[in-house]
């Protein structure tokens, strides 16, 4: 939902959290401090994954760049 909207580096940094917090712990709200996934960063950055983490339910296609040869990173985006 939210990966347009992520155009600074803080916003693009929250949105790389949120993904993280909703895959590895999940519920209700994002706790960047416990857990399994555990970040600290700049204030900015965990301010903008935590509201990007209330968009976790909002249904919507995602497309996974699985990168299976071992020259890049596998990527997430959305599929439009």
């Amino acid at each position: 939902k939210m990966f347009a909207a992520a155009q600074t580096d803080a916003q693009c940094a929250g949105l790389q959290l949120a993904v993280w917090e909703a895959v590895e712990d999940g519920g209700l709200m994002p706790d960047f401090r416990s857990g399994h996934f555990q970040a600290r960063g700049s204030d900015e950055a965990l301010a903008w994954a935590a509201e990007y983490y209330q968009g976790i339910d909002t249904p919507g296609d995602a497309l996974y760049l699985w990168q299976g040869d071992g020259d890049g990173q596998s990527q997430f985006g959305p599929f439009v």
